[in-house]
């Protein structure tokens, strides 16, 4: 997109009148420098709508979605509502050699994301019938998308017998832990660096099956407390992939199963594996959040791993096929949730721009869910 073409989607001429500029030579230097455009803004008498799709202008240009290029073309068209368009994001890749990459600007209004993410079928998840939406994503104190549905997905591959002593690896704040007592009659053990066993005891004890649940504190990446071939399986949802991504660690997690015992995972990956170090731009925006997005993998790259530690025989690696709609249903939940807000637009920006480029592009992101089966010697 040049800026004759982004200059059309705002109003042609009319941009130009709001900042007073008489070319668009100068108008493609004020975009570079967004701090300029938004001082005008200030003092400029323009309607909120038209100071929300010059900002919306800016953003692109210093997210690096669309480059300026100038265009005299004469513009007629008056302001309208921005639809996706395809934009040229640049990245660098090694030797300052650039490669161009053709993605997709994301929705821009709100309207738009509601009417273009998709929503899962809850009739695909008969394991969660009686839970609400709220149930389903923890009532909006979640980690990461997929929430219960995909903890759905992995039990039917986990497939625990009533009774069964399950460790739940890195359980976040517990809701996969509580699903697995309560939905499939698992006594489970579970534990997350970074939520302690104090706060989720609490949690626990509030739910009718918490007396199944024991939380402790406790790092995967250390030694664990626990005799060799004591689970009777291994259960790790959206996590992994912050510590689990040697051979090494996988091999001490699985001291611990029973031989035949099944290891499932499941969490978000990227559809392909991308090339060492060279994320897409768009993945590098985070407004900070440590997405971890550097220790994102394939499904084959996962089963690789676990093949590595000669331990299990992979049954399964697979890319969900309703992998990405778990993104684009979880941004939904949390935009009801907040209301429609502009503030949470702008502040889920960064995401909703990540999801609309994985739409077109690999590595784009989705779901995984690996089972593996715990070789038995003795046989």
């Amino acid at each position: 997109m040049d800026l004759g073409d982004l200059t059309q989607d705002l109003g042609g001429t009319r941009v130009e009148q709001i900042l007073n500029v008489g070319d668009g030579t100068r108008l493609a230097a004020l975009l570079e420098r967004s701090a300029g455009i938004c001082q005008m803004l200030d003092s400029a008498e323009i309607s909120d709508r038209e100071a929300h799709l010059l900002h919306e202008c800016v953003r692109r240009v210093s997210h690096g979605l669309i480059r300026c290029r100038v265009s005299h073309d004469p513009l007629s068209h008056r302001l309208c509502d921005l639809e996706p368009r395809v934009a040229n994001d640049r990245e660098r890749i090694g030797n300052d050699r650039e490669r161009v990459i053709t993605t997709q600007i994301p929705p821009t209004g709100i309207d738009a994301v509601r009417d273009s993410f998709r929503r899962l079928d809850p009739a695909a998840y008969p394991e969660l019938v009686g839970l609400s939406r709220n149930d389903a994503y923890g009532h909006g104190d979640t980690m990461a998308p997929g929430g219960l549905y995909l903890a759905a997905i992995m039990s039917r591959s986990l497939d625990p017998e009533p009774g069964q002593l399950v460790l739940d690896i890195g359980c976040g704040r517990g809701d996969s832990s509580i699903y697995l007592a309560e939905q499939c009659g698992a006594q489970v053990v579970c534990f997350d660096l970074w939520v302690g066993a104090s706060w989720l005891g609490r949690k626990m004890k509030r739910r009718a099956r918490g007396r199944d649940v024991l939380p402790m504190d406790r790092d995967a990446r250390e030694l664990l407390p626990f005799p060799d071939d004591y689970f009777d399986a291994l259960f790790c949802m959206q996590s992994l992939h912050s510590f689990g991504t040697t051979a090494g660690v996988l091999r001490s997690l699985l001291h611990h199963l029973k031989p035949g015992g099944r290891f499932v995972v499941g969490g978000t990956c990227f559809d392909e594996e991308p090339e060492a170090g060279r994320l897409p731009a768009v993945f590098t925006r985070t407004q900070g959040w440590d997405a971890e997005y550097n220790s994102y993998h394939s499904p084959g790259w996962w089963k690789a791993l676990f093949e590595e530690t000669r331990l299990v025989d992979v049954s399964e690696s697979r890319k969900l096929a309703g992998g990405l709609i778990m993104w684009e249903d979880e941004v939904l939940y949390h935009g009801e949730r907040a209301g429609w807000t502009e503030e949470w637009l702008q502040d889920s920006r960064w995401l909703i721009d990540q999801i609309t480029y994985s739409r077109e592009r690999s590595p784009g992101l989705t779901h995984y869910v690996l089972t593996a089966r715990k070789k038995d010697w003795s046989k």
